[in-house]
């Protein structure tokens, strides 16, 4: 996967970024070259799992911009212990979309995947603008924001899951999810679940 780095006034000016976009706008780093931006031109197309260590060593300090769709044949990771942000200025197709910790995911086109999970992001977030279309859907305490329809079976933290004009409703995960996937206290384990969708199995009932 070819990419080059660019500077924050290249990514504003070609991509519109805003608030909504990159994390704490007052922060110096985001607005000065000494963060890395990895601009992917085009569309993206990943055989296997995009996972953080794919990014180097240094995966916590580098955000990513895709200048065209996203599609991952396996689990697309985003998670960091520092603060990022990932943009997909198309659309983003994947087997299962996890993100965690201190990043910010922007997708403006639609998402597609069998299984979309949030974890700890109580100062994150992800934010599509288009549709949404997932098997599961799965917030604990993560911030997601939907501009338009999701399709899906919703679970979680219930105050962080916002929709534009749209009602959500929570479904039960010991009445609608796989025991398999499930911790001894019935809430999803993403390994598990990751573990369940590369063999190919459903994690619903």
């Amino acid at each position: 996967m070819n990419y080059r780095t660019i500077t924050m006034q290249e990514a504003h000016e070609r991509f519109d970024l805003y608030w909504i976009d990159t994390p704490d706008p007052g922060a110096d780093r985001w607005y000065t070259d000494a963060a890395e931006i990895r601009l992917f031109e085009g569309d993206v197309h990943i055989p296997g799992d995009f996972k953080q260590e794919y990014l180097g060593s240094n995966a916590d300090g580098v955000n990513i911009i895709v200048g065209g769709n996203l599609i991952v044949e396996g689990h697309c990771e985003r998670d960091s212990d520092g603060t990022n942000f990932m943009l997909v200025a198309g659309s983003v197709k994947a087997h299962a979309v996890s993100v965690a910790g201190g990043a910010y995911v922007t997708v403006k086109g639609n998402l597609e995947a069998d299984l979309l999970y949030g974890l700890n992001g109580e100062e994150s977030r992800l934010w599509v603008a288009g549709d949404v279309h997932a098997g599961v859907i799965y917030s604990d305490y993560f911030m997601m924001a939907f501009d338009k329809s999701v399709q899906g079976l919703v679970f979680g933290t219930k105050e962080y899951v916002k929709a534009k004009n749209i009602a959500i409703a929570f479904a039960d995960e010991e009445a609608s999810l796989h025991p398999g996937i499930l911790d001894n206290h019935g809430d999803l384990d993403l390994e598990k679940a990751l573990l369940f969708l590369e063999q190919g199995k459903d994690i619903t009932k």
